[in-house]
């Protein structure tokens, strides 16, 4: 059994070897939600991507192609002319797909293939709900995953795994943790019960353990500035043993060269270097209908406003004297709707996305047959890796 000290110093470890891998699952994860921001710094401005969330689409349309699919388990009788053996089989089989429709499995495999395409893997851990006495399923999400280091694609158990996720102050309150969050904290301490504190979930072989750290803002717990006035970093919740003697977590990958690499990770650039052309061009298409406006003085004389100067879209007149008004017309540059448009077939041709998904078609394709050739050359061998 490890110690609580123990269960932190092993966080903050994998916190900075999974930090580069976490990083690139919060990039696909800002495109997916359409949340991401498109710096340009040569207009001291901050855009939102206006080009399409190919991503989202390659998620969603492959993840449904995945989950589309249940598994088939078939158990097999001792003997195939024992008629009483084969009930007992057929008996099993059907008491397994009842827990997997109890336990709604097919919305879980729909999650767990967003998962599987977008980050790379797509962990789940495996208990017994005493409540309806049937085994569960439950779904982590991979940005609070971390597993032991030495895990390999195509290695689906991992030694120990630590899950790290967020649950409010009231959570801990309704589930019964007051105490233990009275003793970490202090009986006087003034959290909010909307306040978020952090919990270590450690599983391995032996056991589970559920851990309660001093840490109640949006960032990974630090264990050198994890105390809260002077008190301990942290206080354990739950211990439970392990029945089977072999860790309860899964976490399949995708087959890559060498780790955890989502399927949309090579588009990420090419993404923001569209929205970043595509923003460009509607600020000079923008200030061409609204022009930069100039006062050129006379010769002789030196320009100045009586009234004004104006935005353009306000309506008002300016009125000067001694000079003239000119419009400066800025026109985007011949190559950029090309290569905004080079940049969408290259996320394409990177991320296995033909436009089949969208509901489109190439223009060189003009049969059903050669359409569903072309998609299934695309996606078949993804669909089945994941699988």
């Amino acid at each position: 059994m490890k110690t609580v000290d123990q269960i932190l110093d092993l966080y903050r470890q994998r916190v900075n070897f999974y930090g580069n891998l976490h990083s690139k699952m919060r990039a696909v994860q800002e495109i997916y939600q359409g949340t991401a921001r498109i710096p340009l710094p040569e207009v001291e401005r901050n855009e939102m991507a206006s080009v399409p969330n190919l991503m989202a689409q390659g998620i969603d349309q492959m993840a449904g192609r995945i989950a589309s699919v249940v598994p088939n388990v078939t158990f097999t009788p001792k003997n195939n002319s024992n008629r009483r053996e084969t009930r007992r089989a057929l008996t099993a089989q059907r008491v397994l797909q009842g827990y997997w429709q109890s336990d709604r499995l097919s919305m879980k495999l729909k999650n767990r293939a967003r998962h599987m395409i977008a980050y790379g893997m797509s962990p789940v851990v495996i208990r017994w709900n005493p409540q309806t006495n049937t085994p569960t399923w439950q779904i982590r999400h991979p940005l609070e995953t971390f597993p032991a280091i030495d895990i390999q694609p195509g290695q689906t158990q991992p030694r120990d795994c630590i899950f790290a996720y967020r649950r409010t102050v009231g959570w801990l309150t309704a589930n019964g943790y007051s105490g233990q969050l009275g003793a970490l904290l202090g009986y006087d301490h003034q959290l909010t019960p909307d306040t978020a504190m952090l919990l270590l979930e450690y599983v391995d072989a032996d056991c589970t353990m559920l851990v309660l750290t001093a840490h109640g803002d949006s960032s990974y717990m630090n264990p050198l500035t994890g105390q809260i006035d002077g008190k301990r970093r942290a206080i354990l919740l739950e211990y439970f043993d392990n029945p089977v003697d072999v860790p309860l977590v899964h976490i399949p990958m995708r087959i890559t060269l060498d780790g955890p690499q989502g399927q949309f990770d090579n588009m990420i650039g090419m993404y923001y270097q569209q929205a970043r052309l595509m923003a460009l061009e509607t600020i000079a298409v923008e200030k061409g209908i609204f022009p930069d406006t100039y006062l050129v003085s006379r010769p002789g004389e030196v320009g100045r406003f009586l009234d004004g100067p104006h935005d353009g879209r306000t309506g008002m007149v300016n009125i000067i004297s001694g000079g003239d008004i000119r419009d400066n017309q800025s026109q985007p540059g011949y190559l950029t709707n090309p290569t905004i448009d080079r940049l969408e077939r290259a996320q394409r041709l990177s991320a296995g996305i033909p436009q089949e998904l969208g509901g489109e078609s190439a223009t060189n394709i003009r049969t059903g047959k050669r359409g569903q050739d072309v998609l299934s050359a695309a996606i078949d061998f993804p669909v089945a890796e994941a699988q």
